[in-house]
């Protein structure tokens, strides 16, 4: 069964709109209108299963040892998976990170076919991507009822050197791998931009933080709220969305007549209504950049 898709882009939100409670935000399948930082409409992002893995692009990075790089990855992601919350429930989730490296080089998605979450140092860094970003993470849904599919990580080596700085920081004008991909790793789980200067989901950082290792109140909030106790099953299976692909590539197609849709969202994922979200760490350092 062939089915075309529509991909949407949905921006990220900048600072909370008034109405927010909180200072975080929740990634949605819907654009935010013009003017209005957060979206205020749509359905929030969320994975329906408690385990998910990732794999490391076959290249690593040009700068840093890639044992390295599997720990600051590791570190990154513990972060957020060992959160306790106040009401004292475990967030409950898992990140695998495959010992196997992926052989998928960009952000991509297969509806009709297996996938890999794969984070990829890009030595090229142009089209919709900022120069001033670090990292940009991609999450693919389903826009009716924001189940996440498929989340991709780039970092971006054409512009920025990056290494692991000790906790005072980077004197160099390199650029802290756990600072930057720990802010990910929160967009990984759906998380939005907070507007708490301090947090690891603000917006911004200089190139010599390491602030954002370490989440704040805030952050802790955002995770705890969207993953209350009792929202994630106790079946623990990491594989991506239709399977892990052949080699650790960018995806296979199913073969013709396996026709596979998320639970309880037939109708939509028949339609192939599918968005995507692209959360952007934008980065500010010596000078005033764009903001998004």
């Amino acid at each position: 069964m062939t089915r075309a898709l529509s991909f949407v882009l949905v921006s990220l939100c900048l600072i909370a709109p008034a109405a927010h409670a909180a200072a975080w935000c929740r990634l949605t399948t819907v654009d935010p209108p013009s003017g209005v930082a957060c979206s205020t409409q749509g359905i929030p992002l969320w994975w329906d299963h408690r385990c998910t893995s990732y794999a490391l692009f076959e290249d690593y990075s040009k700068s840093i040892d890639p044992n390295d790089i599997r720990s600051a990855f590791q570190q990154s992601f513990a972060t957020w998976t060992d959160v306790v919350c106040p009401d004292g429930h475990p967030i409950g989730f898992q990140v695998r990170q495959l010992e196997e490296t992926s052989t998928c080089d960009h952000a991509s998605t297969l509806i009709d076919g297996t996938n890999i979450h794969t984070m990829v140092f890009l030595q090229e860094w142009g089209g919709l991507r900022s120069p001033d970003a670090f990292a940009l993470t991609s999450t693919w849904n389903i826009q009716e009822t924001g189940q996440i599919l498929d989340v991709d990580m780039e970092i971006n080596e054409a512009d920025w050197t990056f290494e692991l700085c000790p906790a005072t920081g980077c004197t160099n004008g390199h650029v802290d791998l756990q600072n930057v991909i720990t802010h990910e790793a929160g967009h990984y789980f759906g998380l939005g931009h907070s507007v708490v200067a301090n947090a690891t989901m603000f917006m911004t950082a200089g190139a010599n933080e390491t602030s954002k290792r370490d989440l704040e109140a805030d952050d802790i909030e955002g995770i705890c709220s969207a993953y209350p106790q009792g929202s994630l099953p106790d079946a623990c299976d990491d594989a991506p969305w239709n399977g892990f692909a052949a080699n650790l590539g960018c995806g296979d197609p199913l073969p013709k007549g396996c026709c596979s849709v998320a639970p309880g969202a037939q109708n939509a994922s028949s339609r192939g209504v599918l968005s995507l979200v692209a959360a952007l760490a934008a980065i500010a350092l010596g000078r005033s950049r764009r903001k998004r």
